[in-house]
Parts: structure tokens; sequence; C-alpha cells
């Protein structure tokens, strides 16, 4: 008799999900991605992305090749919404375990790495395959600093390195 090893299913999510994601592991405190790296600085979207969200005032900003309305105030908030724009921008993080000054230094566990769209993209197959138990919590809506940060790791390493 043959045996099925594996079974794919698709499922779709919305950005304001994977927004909370990126939120939860950014903003995470001592679980999420504060407790093992810093923000070197943020790779803006191409100045035509920000002045055409400047320009229409809907609190717009092209994700995904399309406009999504971003909260009453319609700010920006470059630590989720840049790595989510399709057309480019991130976040450049670093080790922040390197020395007193919390500065980046040669001495760093891991090289600089740019979350940006593709590795939110690849980070989110990682965890599905790797980390079925907080992807699930997820997707049930039941994630918190830790299901965040084993994302960004996801995106930025390709595994869990820290914690």
């Amino acid at each position: 008799m043959l045996i099925m090893d594996e079974i794919k299913i698709t499922t779709t999510v919305t950005r304001s999900r994977v927004a909370d994601l990126i939120c939860g592991g950014m903003e995470g405190g001592i679980f999420g991605v504060p407790s093992w790296a810093r923000t070197l600085r943020y790779v803006s979207p191409p100045e035509v992305i920000l002045a055409a969200y400047k320009k229409d005032g809907t609190g717009a900003l092209a994700l995904g090749g399309d406009w999504e309305k971003k909260g009453e105030s319609g700010e920006i908030y470059q630590h989720i919404h840049y790595p989510m724009c399709l057309a480019g921008g991130g976040v450049l993080l670093y080790d922040c375990d390197v020395n007193e000054d919390d500065a980046y230094s040669s001495e760093s566990a891991f090289e600089p790495v740019l979350f940006d769209y593709k590795r939110v993209i690849h980070g989110l197959g990682v965890m599905s395959r790797t980390e079925p138990r907080h992807f699930g919590d997820w997707i049930n809506e039941n994630d918190d600093a830790i299901t965040g940060s084993v994302f960004v790791q996801c995106a930025v390493f390709g595994e869990v390195t820290f914690g």
C-alpha cells in the first residue's frame, strides 16, 4: 500500500494579519526582535510610492500591488509597512549583542540583513514548514511576541536561531 508523505495546502491571509505578525515580532520586547536585533536603518520604498501616498491623502500605501488604507490616522509605520511593500523597502537589522554601545561591529553574530518583502514571503513558508505550532497560532489569531519573533527569524535566517 502506498502512503502519502505530505499534502500541500494553500492558505490565503490578509495583509493586516501579516502586519500583526511583523508588529508582534518587531515590537515584542524581551520576546521579540528587540531581544536579538536592532534596526541599523530603514530602507524607504521608492520615492514614487511615498509621493503617491502623500498626494493621495487617504492613508494608503502601495502594498502587494494595490492600495490599502492603514488605520484612521493613515500613518506609515516603517518597521511594519516597509517590509510589506512589494515595490521595495525594508528594515536593515543587525545583532544587538555585539558591544555595550549597542552599535554594529565586526564581532556581530550575523551580518546586517534586510528584512523586506521577499523575506516576508520566504519567512511565512519557512515558518509553516518548520514551526507548525507557531504558524498555527498565527493562523488561529492566537499569536504573540514569541510567534512574531519566530516569524522574523524564519524570514531573515531561514530558521529559529535565538530562543
